[in-house]
Order: structure tokens, then sequence, then C-alpha cells
């Protein structure tokens, strides 16, 4: 049998061409698929949640840790990462079982406020809405989020932070959070709290849709309407988003501390009394 070999050879040639786009297509696929779902916004990698016992039984909470970008993302040339708490936990109905106002908490009221920016301002808060969880998400797939009406902080991208959070452009870069409020009573603090972080759009000084300094309004500087976050976008875990609440009471002598300090200043204050007293007795003696 006659073989055209030159006719063979392309038959290959084309074979080989298009094994190799397949080949191609699959590997990319693949790669698609087991790509981590990192999106254009931040994810905490660390988190803690810790709180004091007051005296009149009202919970003081902290909670902090660091955010990352995936590692090609560039910090110039944005404005600022954002975070809202879950204060409330999380569940499945439409307000949180422990619908309780928070009091002393940070709040991002303007858009020049941050940890590296004018303080935040502190204020009562109520829960105002939630953002739903992806069914995928890691723990609580499917469920509410409950949070406040405002970001409880946010990091600014300035030239200064940027130069020493990521010296080489390239870099995978990072930052730090924290936020604080007061609970009720120890009952109303969720087991679990977690964070959320957010991409808030703009350039540096220039938030997108807002002044900087002007109020933090619009849909950037809304915990619901800024879907740019680490929970919307599938990042979201509950070793790093996520810590356990610890706490510790005040000391048993703590009142008594401050109750022992007023009764000395009371005393301080009797005897200046009588000294003074004792005085005035001697003067009017003398002019007698």
């Amino acid at each position: 049998m006659f073989t055209n070999h030159s006719e063979s050879q392309t038959k290959r040639r084309r074979i080989t061409r298009t094994g190799k786009l397949t080949a191609a297509l699959v590997v990319a696929s693949f790669g698609l698929a087991a790509a981590p779902a990192y999106a254009n916004t931040t994810n905490p990698t660390s988190m803690t949640a810790s709180g004091v016992v007051n005296g009149n039984g009202s919970v003081s909470v902290t909670v902090s840790g660091t955010w990352a970008w995936p590692a090609g993302q560039a910090c110039t040339g944005r404005f600022s990462t954002g975070w809202a708490v879950g204060w409330w936990g999380t569940g499945s109905s439409a307000t949180p079982a422990n619908n309780v106002t928070l009091s002393n908490a940070t709040q991002v009221l303007t858009t020049d406020q941050g940890i590296n920016g004018t303080a935040t301002s502190r204020a009562s808060i109520s829960p105002s809405g939630a953002i739903k969880a992806p069914s995928k998400v890691d723990g609580i797939g499917g469920q509410n989020f409950y949070v406040g009406p405002h970001m409880d902080g946010q990091e600014l991208y300035t030239q200064a932070f940027c130069s020493a959070a990521q010296p080489d452009s390239k870099a995978l870069f990072s930052g730090t959070y924290t936020a604080k409020a007061t609970y009720p009573s120890l009952k109303d603090v969720p087991p679990k709290i977690c964070v959320v972080t957010y991409d808030i759009h703009g350039s540096p000084g220039k938030p997108s849709g807002a002044t900087f300094g002007g109020p933090a309004s619009g849909k950037d500087f809304s915990p619901t309407g800024n879907g740019d976050n680490s929970l919307e976008k599938n990042q979201f875990s509950m070793s790093t988003n996520c810590a356990t609440f610890t706490h510790h009471d005040l000391p048993a002598n703590g009142a008594w501390g401050v109750l022992g300090l007023a009764g000395l200043g009371g005393a301080a204050l009797v005897g200046i009394e009588a000294r003074r007293r004792h005085t005035n007795r001697r003067q009017a003696v003398a002019i007698a």
C-alpha cells in the first residue's frame, strides 16, 4: 500500500498541535479549578477575641489580628482595607438571636478614620443587616452573618503604609485590624466572633463615591452593600476569620480598690478641713 508521507506528516503535525492545544486547555482547566478562590480583596490571616467582665456585668470585647492580599496585588493605587465584625454571630433567621445593642463600639463614620488615620468614633450600635454566606463557605455556608451599620475599622493605603508594607511591588502585603465593643452581659457574647475584610475602592486620599474626611457613606463603606469582601468571595475560613471568645473578670479587689481610694481621699479632705478650722480658731484667739 502506497503511503503519502507528506500528507501523513501533515496530519501528524495537525494531531500533535491539536493534542498540545487540548492538553493546554486541560492544564488550564485544572489550574483554574485548583487555584485559590482569591478575588480582588483582602482576607484575615489571624484573629483573637478577648474581653473583660466589668463590675456592672457588661463585657468589653476587643478583636484584633492580621490581614493580607494575595501575592501579585499592588498596595499603591488603592484606598483602604476595611473590616466588619460579626458581633452578633451567625444564624438562619433574618435577625440574630442575641439582638442586643452594643455600646462604645468602634465605627468608621468619616472616610479619614482608621488605625493609621483619624481615631475611629465610638458609638452604640445594633444589628442593621446581614451578609449571606455562600453555601461553600467553611463552617457557616448558607447562614446570615450579622453586622452593624458601619465598618468597624479600616487601614488607609497611604504612601508611608505602602512603602513599609510592600517594598517589592510584586510581594504579598499585609496589615493589621482591631475593633472594640461592649456587650450588656456575658450571655450576649457569641462563643465565636468572626470578622470580614473589605476592599474599599478608590485611590490614596480619594475614596470611591465619597470625599476624604467627609461622611463614610455609600456602598463601599456599607458592610452589607460592599460585595468585595472575604466572605462573599469565598475566602472565608473559620480558622483565620474567627476566634473563640475568651474573657476574665475584674480582680475581686478591684471595686474595693476604688472604694479604698475614695475613702482615703475623703479622709484626706476631712483632715484638711480640720486643720483649716484649727488654724482659724488660733487666728481668732490671737486677734482677740
